[in-house]
Formats: C-alpha cells, structure tokens, sequence
C-alpha cells in the first residue's frame, strides 16, 4: 500500500501542549489535521506539502523532512487515525489503512 498525498496548509494554531501546533490541510481527496511539536517541521498557511504513506520503507528517505513509523488507531466512523510516536495523523475519510499493520508516514515541503 502507498499513499502520496498533495495537501495545502489551511491553517495552523497552538495547542495546548508546550511547542505544539495543530496544522489542518486540505486535499483533493478531504482533510488532514496533525500535531507538529517543537520545530519537527516549519510550515505555514498555504504552504504545500506532499505526504507519503506506505507499508514498506521508502527508498529515498533522506529527500522528506520527517518521517517516522507508526500504526493505525482504532476510531471511529469515516476518518482514520495514524499514531507516529504519538503524534496523531487525522484522515478524514479515510485512506485505506488497516489495524495492525506498520506504517512509514513521511512529509517534504
């Protein structure tokens, strides 16, 4: 499974740990809302990002900004929740992911 994901930054706001900002996208295909902490990675409104999702390591990983491993939440209704080291990756709907299968999610400016 490989997801490649086009998204422009619609808005980014504090949250309310110490360092950390929710950021929400939007995409051709819906919505996506994580958490940055610290300065994991610098973006803004309307910036593009692309994200990559994949079951299987990528090959050029040293070309994205972040990437981290991690595993599908179980939730609820249309949308899918991505734990990477505990920072959560909000799909809304959904993007295909399954229960107990390991993720690499990776993002470049």
């Amino acid at each position: 499974m490989e997801r490649r994901i086009t998204a422009r930054i619609v808005n980014v706001e504090p949250g309310a740990i110490k360092g950390q900002r929710i950021v929400e996208a939007s995409h051709e295909g819906g919505t996506l809302r994580f958490d940055l902490i610290g300065d994991l990675l610098d973006v803004g409104e309307g910036d593009v990002v692309e994200i990559l999702v994949t079951d299987s390591k990528p090959g050029d990983l040293d070309s994205y900004q972040f990437c981290g491993r991690g595993y599908l939440v179980p939730g609820d209704g249309g949308r899918e929740i991505l734990s990477v080291w505990g920072i959560l990756f909000r799909f809304e709907p959904g993007i295909g992911l399954e229960e107990e299968r390991e993720y690499f999610l990776c993002i470049k400016k």
